[in-house]
């Protein structure tokens, strides 16, 4: 590979990471309108802890909000957040013989 592949690489690279941080900021500004203070800061902690289930977490809610536009909560997020969540519990058998 030479120098100008690597740099045609790298631009893309940074042109789809810059369109992503565009429609996260999108979804974010259209969410948010629908959240109470205690929901959003429930989200921005999400945020912090787990990007990627933030990620995850924020395009659910928009999808919900495009199905029934009506202001979110905290405990109606908090349902929301445990059933995207939720562990599965392993189950272990045992098989006697």
């Amino acid at each position: 590979m030479d120098l100008e592949e690597i740099r045609k690489k790298k631009l893309e690279e940074l042109k789809k990471e810059e369109a992503k941080r565009k429609l996260l900021e999108q979804l974010e500004s259209n969410v948010m309108q629908y959240l109470t203070s205690e929901a959003k800061q429930r989200l921005y902690n999400i945020k912090m802890a787990h990007p990627e289930k933030y990620e995850l977490a924020l395009q659910i809610l928009y999808r919900v909000i495009q199905q029934t536009p009506t202001i979110i909560d905290d405990t109606t997020l908090k349902k929301l957040l445990a059933k995207l969540f939720q562990k599965r519990e392993p189950k272990i058998r045992f098989i006697r013989k």
